[in-house]
């Protein structure tokens, strides 16, 4: 029985790869197809991953029902929902890659006018003594 079980999740897995949102909705109707394909395998215990393609559709034919089955409206605002999540995401890294190069830049500057125009060699430590002539 647990392999049964093992084949129907893992026949929802390669489905739910191919559905193209998520939340509950998408976890109630993988719930409810792992529900059918678990008794179709009680049923059918040799039944193979193609005749449960046949018998159910493939990943991909049952993506395209799931987003039929969705309001026009709804699948808008999911894909909205995703641009907005892209672009908050980019405009982190941007944000976070000028405040690094911000910090360089400023690291750099700053170190320069400490020096003053002069290069100071305090003690050096272990093998590097040895390399620069101390």
């Amino acid at each position: 029985m647990k392999q049964l079980e093992r084949r129907a999740a893992a026949y929802c897995r390669r489905i739910g790869r191919k559905l193209p949102f998520g939340g509950q909705r998408k976890q109630d109707y993988l719930q409810i197809l792992q529900e059918d394909v678990g008794r179709y395998l009680s049923a059918h215990p040799w039944a193979k991953p193609e005749e449960l393609a046949e018998t159910f559709g493939s990943p991909e034919q049952i993506a395209v029902a799931f987003l039929s089955e969705m309001d026009d409206r709804e699948i808008y605002r999911r894909i909205s929902a995703r641009k907005r999540v892209v672009r908050l995401v980019f405009s982190g890294l941007v944000l976070a890659l000028l405040l690094l190069t911000a910090a360089l830049v400023y690291m750099i500057l700053r170190n320069e006018q400490d020096m003053d125009g002069h290069f100071i060699i305090t003690q050096a430590c272990g093998w590097l003594q040895g390399r620069i002539g101390l």
